[in-house]
């Protein structure tokens, strides 16, 4: 994740005249238009370039004019069918072969809101755009990689390196977990009994199908842990089923490798702990941070950033 302090030292070095030369960075002035086709595709473009490019995590901060340093108000879009993080991470999951994980995060600086994307580094590469529309033209499997401060296709020594650096990186066991920095949280029962639930997206990022096979959610408040409650339940919208799976009774979360799954997860609060945590919920848990915690089939433990809940969710 990008600090504040290093959002202002490169509009330090922009505004004295210097250039920021980093493949893993880039700077917009305004978000893509994603009212459009070309717009999405200018996304997709973007990031996957960053996801292909070889040198730890990347980013893109969008809000900064990068010849000026001129800092512009680019908050997340509102009035847009694509208005939360989840949709985009959808379009990047349907449109990429090998789909990599995208994490967004706002920021106020001069008072104008910025929004940085970042693209964790990957050991999947080389991730393919199964179709890239251009005003002129479409490009069936294209592999952007970025060099110096430009994007361009991949060539066979840049494939030769992914593939190689794939063999080497890739474990065998492994899942990434995304949740908005700010996500929703909703009330779900378990069993009749009260519970809570929320919104993830979990890769698997290893060579092998993997399982989650349990998990569990701990809520802070003061940096200390106030309320922990074990994952009882999860829901996957795009099965067949489309119903409420029992994590008790081993119906678990299966994923193939390279596949992302956007699931809402549920938890049982129990009785003796209900009241005060529903009181603060209710509240909109305005001054706590969570954390969601998941292990897999060799009960490798995957625990996600610090996030908040949305005010007034139940």
């Amino acid at each position: 994740m990008i600090t504040e302090s290093k959002i202002q030292e490169y509009l330090r070095t922009l505004r004295n005249g210097g250039i920021i030369e980093n493949p893993k960075l880039e700077l917009k002035k305004e978000w893509w238009n994603l009212h459009e086709e070309l717009g999405i595709s200018e996304f997709i473009k973007d990031t996957t370039a960053l996801a292909n490019t070889f040198g730890g995590n990347g980013f893109i901060i969008i809000g900064i004019d990068e010849k000026t340093g001129e800092v512009f108000d680019s908050p997340f879009p509102a009035n847009n069918k694509i208005n939360d993080p989840t949709k985009l991470g959808n379009i990047i999951y349907s449109k990429v072969q090998e789909p990599f994980t995208a994490e967004f995060y706002s920021y106020t600086i001069e008072n104008k809101n910025l929004v940085v994307v970042e693209i964790r580094e990957s050991f999947n590469k080389p991730h393919i755009i199964k179709n890239h529309k251009t005003s002129k033209k479409e490009i069936q499997n294209y592999i952007p990689i970025r060099k110096s401060t430009g994007t361009y296709p991949a060539d066979k020594f840049d494939l030769d390196l992914m593939y190689s650096n794939r063999n080497m990186s890739i474990p065998n066991y492994k899942l990434d977990l995304f949740i908005p920095k700010v996500t929703q949280t909703f009330e779900q029962t378990y069993n009749s009994k009260r519970g809570f639930a929320i919104n993830v997206s979990i890769l698997n990022s290893g060579q092998r199908t993997n399982i989650v096979t349990s998990g569990e959610i701990t809520i802070f408040k003061d940096n200390e842990a106030k309320f922990k409650f074990e994952m009882k339940q999860f829901l996957c919208k795009t099965d067949e089923t489309n119903g409420w799976k029992n994590m008790n009774k081993q119906e678990y979360i299966i994923l193939q490798p390279n596949e992302i799954r956007n699931l809402s997860i549920g938890f049982f609060v129990p009785e003796d702990q209900a009241p005060e945590f529903f009181l603060d919920h209710r509240r909109g848990l305005k001054n706590y941070q969570l954390q969601l915690s998941i292990n897999d089939v060799k009960n490798i433990p995957c625990i996600s950033d610090l996030f908040t809940a949305k005010k007034n969710i139940i």
